[in-house]
C-alpha cells in the first residue's frame, strides 16, 4: 500500500474510532453507529473510509463477503497504532497486541465483534454513566484479574450500595464439553481461593452467554453439578446470544439462575437478589 500524500490532524471522532479499535480490536459500521448512538451510518461510513484512505485503519471485505452480505470489518494499522501512542496517555505496551489484529482469523474477528455487540446492549440498558465494560485487552494491563482472562469484566454503578460486578464468558456450540467444564471450574476455584476478596470485593457473578439454547441448557447442568460438588458459593446466570442481542430493555427477562433455571429474571432482579 502506498503512503498517503497528505494527512490532516486526527479529529476527536477519528481518535475515538482508533480508541474503540484498541478496546474491541475490530468494528463494523453498524456496531460503530450503535456505539455512538447516531441515527444514520452514512457520515460514520465516511469517517471510516477517510481513516482507511489515510492509512490509519485497514478494511476486510472480500468478494465472498459481498455475496454473503457480510459487513466490512475495520482494524488498526501500524500508523493508527502510532497515532494512539502519540495522542493518548495509555502505556505504550498496551498497544503491542494491536499489531497482530490484521492477521486474525475469521473466528477471532467474529468473537470480538460479538463482544462489541454485547457491550452495545449493556450500554443501552445502563448508559455510559453507570456502566464500565473492560475487554481482555484492557484487563491485560492489570495483574489482579484472573488468568486466563474472562471475555469481559463489567461493573454497574448503584446509588447507595456497592457496584454490581460480573465476569462475562462466551460458550459456543463448537467447543468441547470438557472445555466448558474447565472454564466453569476455573471460576469456581478462583472464587474459593479468596484472591479477589483480598482486595475487599466479593468475586464477581458469572454471566454466561451461550450460542444456542441447547448449549445454555448444557452449561446450566455443568455449572449446577460443579457447584454442588465443589461447594462454591457464587451466582451464575445464563442466557443465549440471540436473547441478549435482541433484548430491548433492562427489564427483559432473559437470564436464568442455575439454581432455578426454569425461572427467567432480568438484570434488575439479579442485582436485587444480592441484597437479600
Amino acid at each position: 500500500m502506498t503512503e498517503p500524500k497528505y494527512r490532516k490532524s486526527l479529529n476527536k471522532s477519528q481518535l475515538d474510532i482508533l480508541l474503540t479499535l484498541y478496546k474491541f480490536r475490530f468494528l463494523t459500521r453498524d456496531l460503530w453507529v450503535d456505539y455512538t448512538d447516531r441515527k444514520t451510518g452514512s457520515y460514520e461510513y465516511f469517517r471510516l473510509l477517510r481513516l482507511v484512505d489515510q492509512g490509519y485503519i485497514g478494511r476486510h471485505y472480500t468478494r465472498q463477503d459481498s455475496i454473503d452480505r457480510n459487513p466490512a470489518v475495520y482494524f488498526a494499522l501500524p500508523d493508527g497504532i502510532k497515532a494512539l501512542k502519540r495522542l493518548t496517555d495509555l502505556e505504550p505496551t498496551a498497544f503491542n497486541g494491536m499489531y497482530k489484529d490484521r492477521l486474525a482469523n475469521r473466528a477471532t474477528i467474529n468473537r470480538c465483534l460479538l463482544i462489541f455487540a454485547i457491550f452495545n446492549r449493556f450500554k443501552s440498558f445502563f448508559g455510559n454513566q453507570r456502566l464500565n465494560y473492560y475487554t481482555k485487552r484492557e484487563m491485560a494491563q492489570y495483574d489482579f484479574f484472573p488468568r486466563p482472562l474472562p471475555q469481559a469484566y463489567i461493573t454497574v454503578k448503584n446509588e447507595g450500595k456497592d457496584d454490581d460486578q460480573y465476569f462475562l464468558e462466551l460458550f459456543d456450540a463448537s467447543t468441547q464439553n470438557k472445555k466448558h467444564w474447565q472454564r466453569l471450574k476455573f471460576h469456581m476455584d478462583q472464587s474459593d481461593s479468596g484472591n479477589w476478596e483480598a482486595a475487599g470485593r466479593d468475586y464477581p457473578d458469572l454471566l454466561l452467554i451461550c450460542e444456542t439454547p441447547q448449549v445454555e441448557r448444557l452449561v446450566q447442568r455443568l455449572a449446577e453439578k460443579m457447584q454442588a460438588s465443589t461447594g462454591a458459593d457464587m451466582a451464575v446466570y445464563t442466557t443465549s446470544y440471540n436473547a441478549l442481542l435482541n433484548a430491548r430493555s433492562l427489564n427483559d427477562e432473559i437470564w436464568s439462575n442455575i439454581d432455578e433455571p426454569e425461572e427467567l429474571v432480568n438484570l434488575n432482579q439479579v442485582s436485587a437478589s444480592k441484597t437479600v
